[in-house]
């Protein structure tokens, strides 16, 4: 109806006119009708005479109405339709913005599978080459290690060697000096073995804390990916069990270094003895050679016995201050290897604790912006039902504006054709009162009332009657009008269709 104003408001104020023109006309003849039929009793009502008001103008103007009315309906329906396309087209839109957004959020979702697959196959190389550096670190020291043990068995052997040659009656004192070196060179053993076992202790506690870590971080990041998608479950057991197939390559590698070192030592140890029984051999076969020598050398030897003696003990005293320095540097040598080792483990677990947390900065970078776009999603819909609801009261807002106008055209409607309904209703009155007969016992006009319900067509001819019930009279009354009722038959036609109705109730006043 707005649309149409808005549309045709020249047209709808002109048509507006003729609706006020028509009622005052309508009006006006419908009082000069009155006044012209009334009686001298008063103004009784004569229906009889109603019949004279029914003019072709008044039809016209009826028909007229009507068809403004189907205009006016039909500018309603099409204004419904409207209404219907336009909301139509919102739910299509709605329905294709819900479809971009459940696109965005798989996207978003496939995107996130592929980081957290790219974080799991950076995190899995980060802890392959961790491993592969501890395990070059400790081939490295092994072989360290091995080269100072051989390099002092070589040393000890050629110490034997040249204790080996001396002469006979130094044999005491240098059996004494053997047992002397052996007990230092035990100790010393002993203490290699020591820092070994500490290096080994070190280590394994190194590798075990490492492990305990890896095992830490792991879990706690299991822990973190558990909501995820199966995908990323996937994912990490794949990563688990590289992990796990990484430490049993690490401990078949460690048992079979182990029994290649076992099997060095005992290669070593068989080499040993064999070059000791070797040795004994030829220390015997020297000992009866330096005894014919002795023999013959006694002399000599018992001239150059104290010089030899005093010469022996400023070797002796050079030997140990070598051996000192060389055992101070030693200790100076492993202490900044120590050192080293400490500042490239510091340095490690320095560039460790900075990539966790860059991955922790990054994580909360990740989950705020997340945050940030389900909030801006949350207000998307929020403000999407705040327009669904006024698009909703105002599709309201019109159906009861469409409402209102129906209900007052037909108040219109019904203004109009009252007075039609009316007279066509006296009509019907006067022709069943035309055919009633007054049963005996019975006198007309003494205020009793019997109310009609009958069914008719079109044309009104009386198919059923359905009701016949008075105020008072009987049972010979209400068969007397229900008698008068059939013979009315076929009763007065409704002045207009608008006012006609297949199930018709009125009054009777014999």
């Amino acid at each position: 109806m707005f649309e149409l104003l808005r549309r045709y408001p020249l047209g709808m104020v002109v048509s507006l006119l003729g609706h006020v023109a028509l009622a005052v006309f309508l009006v006006t003849v419908v009082d000069r009708e009155i006044s012209l039929d009334g009686g001298s009793d008063g103004g009784e009502f004569e229906p009889i005479q109603a019949v004279l008001v029914n003019t072709p103008e008044v039809l016209a103007e009826i028909e007229r109405l009507d068809e403004l009315d189907a205009e006016r309906e039909r500018a309603e329906a099409a204004e419904q339709q409207r209404l219907a396309d336009e909301a139509e087209q919102q739910r299509l839109a709605e329905e294709a913005e819900q479809q971009r957004l459940a696109e965005e959020a798989e996207q978003q979702r496939l995107l996130e599978e592929a980081r957290l697959r790219q974080a799991a196959e950076e995190e899995r190389k980060r802890l392959e080459f961790e491993a592969e550096q501890r395990r070059l670190a400790e081939e490295a020291e092994q072989r360290r290690l091995a080269e100072e043990a051989e390099q002092q068995r070589l040393a000890e052997e050629a110490e034997q060697q040249r204790l080996a040659e001396e002469a006979e009656q130094q044999r005491l004192a240098e059996e004494a000096e053997q047992q002397r070196l052996a007990e230092e060179a035990e100790q010393q053993r002993l203490a290699e073995e020591a820092e070994q076992q500490r290096l080994a202790e070190e280590a394994e506690q190194q590798r075990l804390l490492e492990e305990a870590r890896l095992r830490q971080a792991a879990e706690e990041e299991r822990k973190r990916l558990e909501f995820e998608a199966e995908q990323r479950r996937l994912a990490e057991q794949e990563a688990e069990r590289l992990r796990l197939e990484e430490e049993r390559r690490l401990a078949e590698e460690e048992a079979e270094r182990q029994r290649l070192e076992e099997e060095r030592l005992r290669a070593e140890a068989e080499e040993q003895a064999r070059l000791a029984a070797e040795a004994e051999a030829q220390r015997l076969e020297e000992e009866r050679i330096e005894r014919e020598r002795l023999l013959e050398e006694a002399r000599l030897r018992e001239e150059a016995e104290l010089e030899r003696q005093r010469q022996e003990r400023e070797a002796e005293e050079r030997r140990l201050a070598e051996e000192e320095a060389r055992r101070q540097e030693e200790l100076r040598r492993q202490e900044e290897e120590r050192l080293a080792r400490e500042q490239a483990e510091a340095e490690a677990e320095r560039l460790r604790q900075e990539e966790e947390e860059r991955l922790r900065l990054e994580e909360e970078q990740r989950l705020a912006e997340e945050a940030a776009e389900l909030q801006r999603l949350e207000e998307q819909r929020q403000q999407e039902l705040l327009a669904e609801e006024r698009a909703q009261r105002e599709r309201e807002a019109k159906k009861a504006r469409i409402r209102a106008a129906r209900e007052a055209k037909a108040a219109e409607r019904a203004r109009i054709l009252a007075p039609h309904k009316a007279r066509w209703v006296a009509q019907i009155q006067q022709a069943v009162g035309s055919r009633w007969n007054t049963p005996q016992g019975i006198r007309a006009g003494t205020g009793i009332q019997c109310v009609i319900k009958v069914r008719q067509n079109r044309n009104g001819e009386i198919l059923t009657v359905n009701q016949v019930s008075c105020s008072s009279g009987g049972a010979a009354l209400v068969r007397s009008v229900e008698k008068a009722v059939w013979a009315a038959s076929p009763l007065p036609k409704a002045p207009h269709k608008a006012l006609f109705q297949s199930q018709l109730e009125f009054v009777f006043s014999p």
